[in-house]
């Protein structure tokens, strides 16, 4: 960074000193440990963020206040962009000319970066001599501490601090054990941000598609796969006669005269550039003539809607017996045209938009490598219905503890995606930042947050999540389980174990009898033996498929775990991938699908 002006060619002394330093473990003296349990007093309440902070002001206040403590003159503050990898500037304490500092590092890139790659302290003094430019004088520093801040193997951010004094040792040492705390909260604050801009995103998706819908004249109407009713505009309302909510689920065929074969290939008859003429029946009983034809928004294909036009051509069949036919298709041609070329339009702009959702989605769901890391035996297979998933995996390292588990949010899709970044913040605002790691208060208090963020006991909102935690101890061969309407299966010499959650779910129905939901934990002790558990989300067994179209079923899915429980965790998610294409056939996948396997 540009706040220090280098003065001097001699050779400087630099000291890669590691947080994990054998001075953290050294005996302190009762007036250190005053020193030390004042601190940390001080700086729990500095580093809790409040309702409204922005990631701006919370690291102007932290280094406002850290920087004078620790005998420093300057500070500044850089997190992590995790997509790009890079080092972002967040803010700076005593820094005249913000404009000049560098604003971002790559990792590995000079010694800020070099810092952030290998995690350890970088310490610079004696030998180096640097200039600090301050608002009034020019100071001449004597000591910089480039301060890595690692949050569950991750660097988080860096903190860089100039000293008119080489610092003591206590402070030293106090920067080293509080820079975990400080991870910990800046990593909360981005994940925040990034959740906050994601649903922007998604919010402005769904309200172009409305707007779309409203500013057509003809008939827009959204049908899913089995051609049930799902959204349509004011125009369709009108063509067919009925109240809006009198089409909510309706059949969409059930509103046209139509024979069997057409029924059966109906989507297939609608697409292409010439409409489909067909006889409409309005909610009165009488007849009309309408053109029915395929919407070219694409994306829609992977929410599992379709979107079909109406017309009302009676006018231009009447006037066809009058020889004004020519005039009239004429007409129709160019606002077919001119939606078609809206519809382009607007469907680049929700395809880029929902992509984008992806990409989000992804960057909160915990890193592959860190399970790995903490669990070299055990796979994750997740196979997302749509561009976004409404199941997530989730997981995370506490104290001598892995908390891991499967999550299952109402729909899929868009709608599904929304509620399970927020069941991903809600975990780590539980877990990570409150401290609780008993899975069933976890579930508990996640149930609270999803209950109180969606206003359930005031709202008609039944959205919620089905859920499967478990706390894994190592030390004791012990497993802490707790479900929301889901299990946990588990494998002992080659026989099946199964843990029944309780029978209601993470939010949903809300009974106004029902003061507070609890769940409750059960207790497995393992033996010394190998143990291979499994927690899963309901999308694999009510897969549809095989010769007569049937859903895969609980048995079969329990058979194909125990006769694959004993082999490679690498080898167990290929064998469930190829199955599952193997059972599916031609049908189309129609849930999320999340396994999770690890062994003990």
């Amino acid at each position: 960074m540009k706040i220090m002006e280098e003065i001097a060619t001699e050779s400087p002394q630099i000291f890669w000193e590691t947080p994990s330093d054998e001075n953290l473990s050294v005996p302190i003296t009762p007036e250190e440990a005053k020193f030390y349990d004042e601190a940390f007093a001080k700086f729990g309440n500095i580093l809790r963020w409040k309702e409204g902070e922005t990631l701006r002001s919370w690291s102007e206040n932290l280094l406002e206040q850290l920087v004078p403590f620790v005998g420093g003159m300057q500070g500044t503050l850089y997190y992590t962009e995790t997509e790009r990898k890079e080092l972002v500037y967040a803010s700076g304490y005593a820094v005249d000319f913000e404009q000049n500092i560098k604003k971002r590092y790559r990792f590995g890139e000079g010694l800020m970066g070099q810092v952030a790659e290998n995690k350890d302290i970088l310490v610079l003094h004696d030998g180096m001599n640097f200039i600090s430019l301050t608002s009034t004088q020019r100071v001449r520093l004597k000591c910089v501490i480039m301060l890595p801040l690692v949050y569950n193997t991750r660097t988080t951010g860096i903190m860089e601090l100039n000293f008119p004094q080489r610092p003591t040792d206590r402070h030293l040492k106090f920067l080293k054990l509080i820079s975990e705390s400080i991870a910990s909260n800046l990593n909360a604050l981005v994940k925040e941000q990034e959740l906050e801009l994601s649903f922007k995103k998604l919010q402005a998706s769904e309200d172009r598609l409305k707007r779309l819908a409203e500013v057509t004249s003809e008939g827009i109407v959204m049908i899913d796969n089995q051609y049930k009713i799902v959204e349509w505009n004011g125009a369709f309302e009108k063509i067919f006669g009925y109240a809006g909510k009198e089409l909510k689920g309706l059949y969409f065929l059930d509103l046209f005269q139509t024979d069997e074969d057409e029924r059966r290939n109906f989507l297939q008859q609608i697409r292409g550039d010439i409409p489909l003429e067909m006889t409409g029946i309005r909610a009165n009983g009488s007849t009309l003539d309408l053109e029915v034809q395929e919407g070219h928004i694409d994306s829609t294909k992977q929410l599992a809607l379709n979107i079909v036009s109406v017309r009302d051509i009676s006018r231009r069949k009447q006037a066809e017996a009058k020889l004004q036919r020519t005039e009239e298709r004429l007409e129709a041609a160019e606002e077919i045209v001119e939606l078609t070329e809206i519809i382009r339009t607007k469907n680049k702009q929700l395809t880029a938009s929902l992509n984008y959702a992806k990409r989000i989605q992804d960057a909160l769901l915990p890193e592959s490598e860190f399970l790995k890391d903490v669990l070299p035996h055990s796979f994750i297979y997740y196979r997302p219905k749509d561009v976004v998933s409404g199941d997530f995996y989730w997981f995370t390292q506490e104290d001598k503890y892995i908390l891991l588990g499967a999550l299952d949010c109402t729909g899929h899709g868009v709608p599904g995606a929304i509620m399970a970044m927020a069941g991903t913040v809600f975990l780590k605002q539980i877990v990570n930042l409150q401290g609780i790691t008993s899975p069933d208060e976890v579930l508990t208090e996640l149930h609270f947050n999803v209950s109180k963020a969606l206003k359930q006991q005031e709202t008609r909102n039944r959205d919620g999540m089905d859920a499967s935690l478990c706390r894994l101890d190592f030390e004791n061969r012990s497993i802490t389980f707790a479900g929301a309407k889901n299990t946990l299966v588990y494998f002992v010499d080659g026989v099946l174990h199964e843990v029944v959650g309780d029978s209601f779910p993470i939010g949903g129905h809300w009974n106004k009898a029902e003061r507070t939901r609890i769940f409750k934990k059960k207790h497995i002790q393992l033996p010394a033996e190998p143990t291979t558990c499994y927690l899963f989300t309901d999308g694999y067994e009510d897969q549809f498929g095989g010769k007569d179209g049937r859903k895969f079923m609980k048995k079969n899915f329990r058979k194909l775990l125990s006769d694959i429980q004993h082999l490679d965790m690498h080898e167990q998610r290929q064998i469930l991938d190829r199955t599952l294409n193997e059972w599916m056939l031609h049908e189309r996948q129609t849930d999320d699908i999340l396994v999770v396997g690890f062994r003990m």
